[in-house]
């Protein structure tokens, strides 16, 4: 395989998902209730609100971690991005479970966007033969600021939902060419977390009510999104990009 085939497929699967979210009905945007709007430790929403802060420190152990191997200047600054999002991620988060309006919706949104694209650009990145392309991670922040700003002035989050399942579709086809090397296990538990968060959140209720009200189905989510950037990013710091890019040699 060459260096060629792998730039075709991620490209082709951020035009096909492109033209998918255009090709879609609108998906209405609207402020939603989540089953936990029970006051926690005097806070309202308090455990949508505290479990929020997690992504904080996810944020914070991507940004004092040094990768154990050399990685382009293109990973490690999309990656450091990646990090100051999440942590803006968990105070726009908590804040607006603390008080839902359209503005904290947008402002929440877009950090967790600018969060997505970054990884998504870093997994990319750690692939394939990107270095000096420096509009292509411009390009991903402007994608990353678009969807959410889309979904605010047309109350329509076609966009930003393509943007996670992009992640998602990434991770597994990463997954799938990485999946020799030993820490690939980071993406498999990386994936089934981001694939078990959309159900938590739609069984919202159900799972506050099966689990004694404890803990709710969007606080799972919280928990879950948590666990997958963590595990991504650990996956960026001990990979090594000699053994990614085996895939990609030629055999005779």
């Amino acid at each position: 395989m060459t260096p060629s085939h792998p730039t075709v497929l991620f490209t082709s699967l951020a035009i096909m998902l492109g033209v998918g979210a255009w090709a879609l009905n609108p998906l209405e945007a609207q402020l939603v209730s989540y089953a936990d709007e029970f006051s926690f430790l005097s806070i309202p929403n308090g455990k949508n609100v505290l479990s929020g802060i997690l992504f904080m420190f996810v944020g914070v152990y991507g940004l004092t971690r040094r990768p154990r191997f050399d990685l382009g200047r293109d990973v490690l600054v999309s990656m450091a991005l990646a990090c100051i999002s999440l942590m803006a991620m968990g105070g726009a988060i908590s804040w607006y479970h603390f008080a839902p309006t359209l503005l904290t919706r947008l402002i929440a949104h877009l950090v967790m966007s600018l969060a997505i694209m970054n990884t998504a650009f870093a997994l990319v990145s750690a692939q394939l033969p990107l270095k000096g392309h420096w509009w292509l991670l411009i390009s991903c922040q402007a994608v990353a600021v678009a969807t959410p700003m889309y979904e605010y002035w047309y109350s329509d989050k076609r966009y930003l939902l393509m943007s996670e399942v992009f992640l998602v579709l990434l991770v597994l086809f990463s997954l799938i060419r990485v999946r020799s090397v030993h820490y690939s296990r980071y993406l498999s538990r990386s994936l089934i977390a981001l694939c078990l968060s959309p159900l938590c959140d739609y069984w919202d209720q159900s799972i506050s009510k099966a689990s004694s009200y404890l803990i709710s189905g969007h606080t799972l989510q919280h928990l879950l999104w948590s666990l997958s950037a963590l595990l991504l990013l650990r996956f960026l710091i001990v990979i090594k990009p000699s053994e990614l890019n085996a895939p990609l040699t030629v055999t005779s």
